[in-house]
């Protein structure tokens, strides 16, 4: 894949020429944190040395690490264009870190974030389980629109209501 400080400056750039014109969705999927696990040369004296029994697991904290300041890099140049009040961010993963390998189903791997950001929101946790089949959901309860919705075609819940989630 493309290295994410590229990825997000071109999907800013994908944004703005967009979205003047139009209601505009865009994804963008990052493969750093996947095997080879590799960060740019010029990011490697930015990023710390992480001390661990594992090589992987080390090579797997400092993308981490790259992703975070990459992230914090886009909100910035996000924060400085027109439509960033009027767009919803929403980060999350494919799958956690399998840092319990002794038990493979340990549901503490299966953790993941799904954070949901946007700048009219005020700050909000919600401990409920949830999984990726519940975004579509959530992301239309939040923006009112969850008539939509319908649980014969599409499964998941959303993370703002009920107490329990699909998953």
């Amino acid at each position: 894949g493309v290295f994410d400080h590229y990825l997000f400056d071109r999907s800013i750039d994908i944004m703005s020429s967009n979205a003047k014109e139009q209601p505009t969705f865009i994804t963008i999927l990052s493969t750093t944190n996947h095997l080879p696990w590799v960060i740019p040369n010029n990011y490697r004296k930015k990023i710390p040395e992480y001390k661990s029994n594992k090589k992987d697991f080390n090579l797997a904290k400092k993308t981490i690490t790259y992703v975070d300041n990459s992230l914090e890099v886009f909100f910035e140049n996000a924060k400085r264009q027109d439509w960033f009040d009027d767009t919803i961010f929403i980060i999350t993963a494919d799958h956690g870190l399998n840092v319990y390998k002794e038990h493979i189903n340990d549901p503490r791997n299966g953790r993941i974030p799904f954070i949901i950001y946007n700048s009219n929101l005020k700050p909000n946790q919600i401990d409920k389980i949830v999984s990726q089949i519940d975004i579509l959901p959530t992301l239309l309860d939040l923006i009112n629109q969850d008539e939509y919705f319908n649980d014969e075609i599409l499964f998941g819940c959303s993370g703002f209501k009920g107490e329990k989630g699909f998953a």
